[in-house]
């Protein structure tokens, strides 16, 4: 672990704002990603590229703020999503693709016009469920 630019560095470029974290903090919380690259600020995270501030996501690339996300990509302020990709405000999404500012969704599809939706959107669009 080295402190680069007012970072804690670790050995897969991992880092942590020196500014907020300790480097014992540091330490732990490198120790508690797995196979993470890149990523900023995270902590319990496993395979993840590219996040910035998540916890406890699964094979997410370039999320931000993300909690107990899978399979993500460009997430931002997520929480539970599962298979999504372009995520924007989402909440409690499930199968999403192109989500934009969703709340609680369950099962888009990429025939869904997840743009703005609060749910009842999903329901509009066939094979969105």
């Amino acid at each position: 672990m080295k402190k680069v630019k007012g970072y804690w560095v670790d050995k897969n470029r991992n880092k942590w704002d020196s500014t907020f974290y300790t480097k014992e903090q540091a330490l732990g919380y490198s120790a508690s990603l797995m196979n993470c690259k890149d990523c900023i600020n995270c902590i319990g995270c496993k395979y993840c590229t590219k996040c910035e501030n998540c916890t406890d996501c699964t094979k997410c690339e370039n999320c931000i703020d993300c909690v107990a996300c899978h399979n993500c990509e460009h997430c931002n302020n997520c929480l539970g999503c599962d298979n999504c990709l372009g995520c924007f405000r989402c909440m409690s999404c499930r199968h999403c693709n192109f989500c934009s500012m969703c709340k609680n969704c369950t099962h888009c599809r990429a025939l869904s016009d997840c743009n703005g939706c609060e749910n009842r959107r999903h329901y509009k669009s066939k094979g969105a469920i």
